[in-house]
């Protein structure tokens, strides 16, 4: 019951209505009402309203619990961060907004160097870490937390996740399908026989959805110990009576893309063995000039069949694209899925070669997009494969690299030339950018082009942490450039608001990175 809800509406109804009864108030009040006369609703209305106003406002008194079982906090000597880096500390946190990416910097330096948070800088950093929905800093602050940080986040349960001891443990039995996976993806990287031991022993009794996204894990940077696993495992899917449910499909297509990115598996072996009748050299003048040509059956074979691709691989059974027959949809569909390095072992050439034999059948179709050749671009982009890439780039110009796969196997001169040769606009986004996984130092020359370059856009640059990530990987040495810009009167809205909101503010963070970096010293 609700005392002055109820009082409320007697009020509007008037007492004249409906009369304040003792029953409808709470005991104490009914104790100090006891003189009055319910009979003489009016009085007896506003002493009833009068003290349970006043009762409201008085709120209730604390329940009277033991005192907490504290621990005393360890007493420490590790070496705690100086003042002149613990300064810019506090104004990342004073400032997240601005200088967020900063405070990821700055902690990843003082785990570097073997410092730990200052003791007056624990519950505001501990605080901001665990509202962050950054995985990153997370991890970071625990390893700069130090006895007291770690004594302290023990004793508060929003901040127990942050240690490194809770961070690692799970209890796999009992956790949702969606923590294991987190668990599973988060260790994959740290402990990789740890995750491959419980994804096995564990295995059986999972569902076809969850082991789906388990391989999808166990496809970054698989191990050869775990191949016999996987070959098991497609093997006995294969096998079972329900294969051809949508969800064994998968997995099978899955199975298959794994085992065929890895050069040292016997199914890679198998799948090599039948590409190898559509891969033919000819010799020319005496021998001295050798031709390697792809050879599609536009019929299919005894390989190339929908028993074969729908049964092993999982393909569709028939070309889902006009104009491709099936034969080189299934042929295009383990281009993608092999590992390019199956093509240098088929031809016995380098890339110079090989990609001029895909074009040759492009050439032939007289279409302007060849499927096979297609996908062997995907191939090469998500594995990442460094000769092929090269050679792309070089043969047939940056549009078959804007895929943010491929750019990790470009060296940073690589990239930077690349990127200022034609693939500039991906340079100006910041989600782009993190997708290449690169976070490099800009040289002097690419600095000035990508300033250049964001000057001259009619963009409004109202994210602060694109303005943030410039501010850490550009070259110093452009701060005179910058000001350059700072001065220039401006002719428009978009000239004013580049100012505004990206000139202005990189200024103060390259000011506020060169008192990090003096610290650092």
């Amino acid at each position: 019951m609700n005392t002055w809800d109820d009082l409320t509406k007697v009020a509007l109804l008037g007492v004249g209505k409906q009369a304040i009864l003792p029953e409808m108030l709470p005991e104490p009040l009914q104790q100090r009402l006891s003189g009055a006369s319910p009979a003489d609703r009016e009085d007896y209305g506003y002493r009833a309203a009068a003290l349970a106003w006043a009762w409201q406002m008085a709120g209730s008194m604390p329940p009277v619990l033991p005192p907490p079982n504290l621990t005393p906090a360890p007493e420490t000597e590790e070496s705690i961060c100086p003042s002149s880096l613990w300064s810019l500390l506090a104004n990342c946190l004073e400032e997240p907004q601005r200088l967020g990416l900063f405070l990821d910097r700055i902690l990843e330096i003082m785990a570097e160097k073997g410092h730990v948070l200052p003791h007056f800088l624990l519950a505001s950093t501990l605080k901001h870490c665990a509202e962050t929905r950054s995985n990153k800093l997370k991890y970071q602050v625990g390893k700069v937390l130090g006895a007291r940080g770690r004594w302290i986040a023990g004793l508060n349960p929003q901040w127990r996740s942050l240690l490194p001891t809770e961070a690692e443990k799970i209890d796999f039995d009992t956790a949702t399908a969606l923590e294991r996976r987190e668990w599973l993806a988060s260790q994959r990287a740290l402990e990789p026989e740890l995750v491959f031991r419980v994804m096995q022993q564990a295995w059986p009794t999972e569902n076809a959805r969850e082991r789906k996204e388990w391989l999808k894990i166990l496809a970054v940077n698989t191990r050869m110990e775990e191949l016999p696993f996987l070959e098991e495992t497609l093997e006995a899917i294969l096998q079972s009576k329900d294969k051809d449910r949508p969800a064994n499909l998968e997995l099978r297509h899955i199975l298959c893309t794994l085992l065929l990115r890895r050069p040292d598996a016997a199914f890679f072996s198998q799948v090599k063995a039948q590409l190898a009748n559509y891969v033919s050299t000819q010799s020319a003048m005496l021998g001295l000039v050798k031709k390697t040509s792809l050879k599609i059956p536009a019929q299919g074979d005894d390989f190339l069949c929908k028993e074969v691709m729908t049964e092993t691989f999982a393909l569709d059974p028939v070309s889902p694209y006009k104009g491709w027959t099936d034969s080189e949809f299934w042929f295009g569909q383990l281009a993608g899925m092999m590992h390019p390095f199956v093509w240098e072992l088929l031809f016995d050439a380098g890339w110079d070669k090989i990609i001029p034999a895909f074009d040759a059948l492009h050439d032939e179709k007289k279409a302007p997009v060849y499927y096979p050749l297609q996908q062997l671009q995907l191939a090469i982009g998500e594995t990442c494969y460094r000769p092929a890439v090269i050679t792309i780039a070089q043969q047939k110009g940056l549009e078959v690299l804007m895929t943010p796969e491929m750019f990790p196997a470009l060296s940073t001169p690589e990239l930077e030339q690349f990127l200022m040769n034609g693939a500039q606009k991906f340079a100006t986004d910041l989600n782009t950018l993190q997708a290449y996984g690169r976070e490099w130092d800009f040289s002097l020359v690419f600095s000035k082009y990508i300033l250049k370059y964001l000057s001259q856009q009619k963009v409004i640059y109202s994210d602060s942490r694109f303005v943030q990530k410039i501010a850490l990987m550009i070259h110093p040495g452009i701060i005179t450039d910058i000001r350059e810009l700072e001065s220039v009167v401006p002719e428009d809205y978009y000239t004013q608001s580049f100012q505004y909101q990206f000139v202005k503010p990189l200024i103060h963070l390259l000011q506020f990175r060169a008192q990090m970096e003096k610290a650092l010293k």
